[in-house]
């Protein structure tokens, strides 16, 4: 279409941005976008042109708008995205230039446009459950196709139980690196109580509860009753690897706390020693001072049979079963057994059968009692002393509050009938130290 200076034209329904006109300008052609014709200076040397420069959301292009240029010329022009969008294209003349930053048409003889296009930057979403965490949290915009990496932390006494990455599990790991990422992410983490075991064991006569292995968490505590059967003590304790010998008394119970680490404790027993219950040697008390019960008239005697030294001598008058003369006490053997009785006994002049002199005990305070040493005559016997022991017991002497009872008694038919006793002791396992 040809118009001459003057003329009006109209166009309907066009693009006037993209509308291109020919004009002659010192003898030839010469092309200008329609809005930025000047055909007032078609006359002059110059000629002055426009780029239209725009942007979408997420950015920006500068200059922008209706940028004029001069014939020849050239213009550059920069696209900024916005934070948290990139550069998804840029478009020249409606041609894809890809997603560049900056643009620069040169001997510009014409007008031209230049769009740019934004995209929003993906975004890794970091979430943690309770004790620990995920760095860095919450919400993260980051360049298109970056590698960011993620440190997973738990808090002390825990441990990182799953991470899932898109949902799907990645392990128990502490660090995750994601690969070029061009698309939302999500990574989460998960976390769990340290636990450690605690293995217990006991030898025989005893037990030790819990016994095996207990698991317990960080931080907690662990208690353990060592019981030792009857007549048995803790031997030795040992407590990841360091052992407490008997004595001095090992107690119960044995208490774990603040567990850290994994443990061990093992228990063996052993028998509990024999203790003294009673010991009389009459040295210092007449038998009637020191708790005996006196049957007739025994003397408290130094002479005989070994000089110096305190005993009980008897000297009969009364045929069997008297007796005629004796001392007996009770000894309580409460919380005791394997009752054990000796002493040093001595006899002289029992000249028939039913003369003697025994060593007895009873555990039904004196209703009945039972021999543990008997002279009986014909018996010379000497004015030395022996020691005698009567071996464990019945079960009966055991645990007696009352009930258990000793006895040294003489039968006799005259004074020269003789028996002596010293150094009574009894002694017993207790049931428990």
């Amino acid at each position: 279409m040809i118009w001459s200076s003057g003329e009006s034209l109209t166009f309907s329904g066009v693009d006037v941005k993209n509308v291109q006109v020919q004009y002659t300008q010192d003898g030839g052609s010469k092309y200008a976008l329609l809005s930025s014709a000047d055909f007032g200076g078609v006359p002059g040397p110059s000629v002055a042109l426009k780029i239209m420069a725009g942007a979408g959301e997420g950015g920006s292009i500068s200059p922008s708008g209706a940028v004029a240029v001069v014939y020849g010329g050239s213009q550059t022009f920069s696209i900024i995205p916005d934070a948290g969008y990139r550069i998804s294209e840029v478009k020249v003349d409606g041609n894809s230039q890809g997603a560049i930053s900056t643009y620069t048409f040169d001997a510009i003889t014409m007008g031209h446009t230049i769009y740019a296009e934004f995209a929003v930057n993906p975004v890794i979403t970091a979430s943690a459950g309770p004790n620990g965490a995920v760095a860095p949290p919450g919400a993260t915009s980051v360049s298109y196709g970056a590698t960011p990496t993620y440190t997973i932390t738990p808090n002390a006494g825990y441990h990182v139980a799953d991470v899932l990455v898109d949902g799907t599990s990645v392990g128990a790991v502490t660090s995750y690196t994601f690969l070029p990422v061009t698309t939302d992410r999500m990574i989460s983490a998960t976390f769990a109580i340290n636990t450690y075991t605690i293995t217990a064991s006991s030898g025989a006569n005893g037990a030790i509860t819990p016994a095996g292995v207990t698991t317990v968490n960080y931080g907690g505590s662990q208690e353990y009753t060592i019981t030792p059967s009857i007549k048995y003590h803790i031997q030795t304790l040992v407590v990841d690897g360091i052992t407490t010998t008997y004595p001095p008394k090992i107690t119960s119970p044995y208490t774990f706390t603040n567990v850290q680490e994994d443990h061990t404790i093992s228990v063996t027993f052993a028998p509990n020693p024999r203790q003294e219950i009673f010991f009389d040697t009459f040295d210092l008390l007449a038998p009637a001072d020191n708790g005996w019960t006196i049957i007739g008239s025994p003397d408290w005697q130094t002479d005989a049979p070994v000089s110096g030294t305190h005993s009980i001598r008897f000297r009969g008058s009364v045929a069997y079963p008297g007796p005629d003369e004796g001392i007996y006490r009770t000894v309580p053997t409460t919380g005791y057994s394997d009752i054990i009785v000796s002493y040093l006994l001595g006899a002289q002049s029992l000249d028939t059968t039913s003369e003697g002199f025994a060593a007895q005990y009873s555990t039904n305070a004196g209703g009945s009692y039972t021999d543990i040493t008997r002279f009986t005559g014909p018996y010379t016997g000497s004015t030395t002393f022996t020691s005698y022991t009567s071996g464990i017991l019945p079960t009966a002497a055991n645990n007696q509050a009352s009930n258990f009872r000793i006895r040294f008694a003489m039968w006799g038919s005259n004074t020269n009938d003789r028996g002596w006793c010293d150094d009574v002791k009894v002694t017993g396992i207790p049931d428990y130290l």
